[in-house]
């Protein structure tokens, strides 16, 4: 197709450039805000065009060379060439554009976005494919928008120490006879490999995701990894059926032990393979403690931290003198905040349950923190809450889309929203954390 050339004026949520040919807007991936670019047009939609980056004419102030090889390639990141200052300012955009859009606040109090302490090596999770693609082996992630998976020998977002581990561990399953899953043939016993790290530990938690019972081979192969140096226990994730989820029906641990020890915001807490626990923890420690300087509250104040995982956040509010209630549907991750608050003496009641299912049974709150997941809460959370009616809601999240819509519900409810603080959690992606705080009108 003809070359057009095009000035980019912004970035989409997954990262790509967006600019106009003639009356259709175009999606260019690697194109950053305010560069002049020669572009091909690949395809054309119904209301929009996408269109393969040929040549920058006037780069961006921002742009900087991304230091991953394989960056372009792996799914994983969308913004290494840009610089951190472009980074921040996109991100806080894209929450002052959703509340905006959605929620229709005209002037959203966002400040700007909160740098991470690290832009590289902060996550101290990762979780990889094992895939056999026509016969070979295969240990990385997958392209932007696909299926199809990237070789991946080294990870720049992965804490440094738990990567060179990660080097080694795939050289020991690529080298083994242990059969990786083929999606094609549906043949094949491993799926995913997980690596938690403790940076308090200096320790890792490796999983090995698959079907069927652990053979004598992964048993001995287990006893080779965990023989590398930092290796704390390796723990095999038993699944019936294949599909991409990492969560297995039971697991046992092949080698040393099942869980490590963090420490967020000095309190220290025991977390499992696949725990629910921040990925960035230095910059979320940053992140709890504004949504603590939010919330405004003393000593003796009833709280309620609803979506309250392994317990973290919600024993260091207990730990300022709070009388603190959590809400969480996963089980086991209720046996893990109930362990860990018996562990840091802290005296708060953990509710098992999902929060649209408990909320609206409690009542009395002075503040409401609310940590949901991606799809944000559900509609009868929101009904509970202008019930209860406390005088402040913190709420977290990982998508301004949601976010904004549930601000907007709330404030249907007799909120409004008094501060917003984007934090970049996921440095080199698109992705943000926000916290807002939302306060009850008194009329």
């Amino acid at each position: 197709m003809k070359k057009e050339t095009i000035t980019i004026r912004d970035l989409t949520s997954t990262g790509e450039g967006v600019g106009a040919a003639g009356d259709r807007v175009v999606f260019v991936d690697k194109a950053l805000p305010q560069e002049k670019v020669d572009i091909s047009i690949t395809a054309k939609k119904k209301s929009y065009s996408k269109g393969a980056l040929l040549e920058i004419i006037t780069p961006s102030e921002h742009r900087v060379t991304a230091p991953c090889k394989y960056f372009g390639t792996c799914g994983g990141c969308q913004l290494q060439h840009a610089d951190s200052a472009l980074q921040l300012e996109v991100k806080k955009n894209r929450v002052v554009q959703s509340l905006k859009r959605i929620a229709g606040i005209e002037n959203p109090p966002v400040s700007d976005c909160v740098s991470s302490p690290d832009s590289f090596g902060y996550r101290n999770k990762i979780t990889i494919p094992l895939l056999d693609i026509g016969g070979e082996k295969k240990i990385g992630f997958f392209k932007k928008r696909s299926h199809d998976l990237v070789s991946i020998d080294t990870c720049l977002l992965h804490i440094p120490f738990a990567d060179v581990i990660y080097q080694k561990v795939r050289s020991i399953l690529l080298t083994s006879d242990l059969s990786f899953y083929n999606e094609k043939e549906k043949t094949g016993h491993f799926q995913h490999l997980v690596l938690r790290t403790s940076e308090h530990e200096n320790a890792v938690l490796i999983g090995i995701i698959g079907l069927y019972k652990p053979s004598k081979m992964l048993k001995q192969i287990a006893k080779e990894i965990f023989a590398i140096p930092h290796v704390k226990g390796v723990i095999y994730g038993h699944k019936s059926k294949a599909s991409n989820s990492i969560y297995p029906e039971y697991e046992e641990v092949l080698e040393g032990e099942a869980t490590l020890t963090e420490n967020i915001l000095s309190v220290p807490i025991e977390i499992s393979l696949l725990s629910f626990f921040q990925v960035n923890r230095k910059c979320a420690e940053l992140l709890y403690k504004k949504a603590y300087d939010f919330a405004d509250v003393k000593k003796g104040d009833k709280v309620l931290d609803a979506y309250s995982g392994i317990g973290s956040f919600a024993i260091f509010l207990a730990k300022q003198g709070l009388s603190v209630t959590g809400i969480e549907s996963f089980k086991k991750a209720v046996l893990d905040a109930k362990y860990n608050a018996k562990k840091n003496g802290a005296s708060l009641t953990f509710i098992e349950g999902t929060v649209e299912d408990k909320v609206a049974d409690l009542s009395g709150f002075d503040c409401v923190f609310i940590n949901p997941p991606r799809k944000g809460v559900h509609i009868d959370v929101i009904d509970a809450l202008g019930k209860i009616s406390p005088k402040k809601i913190i709420y977290t999240s990982c998508d301004p889309g949601t976010l904004s819509r549930d601000i907007k519900l709330l404030m249907e409810k007799g909120y409004t929203l008094t501060s917003a603080a984007p934090f970049d959690m996921f440095p080199q992606t698109m992705h943000v954390e926000t916290v807002a705080c939302l306060t009850r009108d008194s009329t």
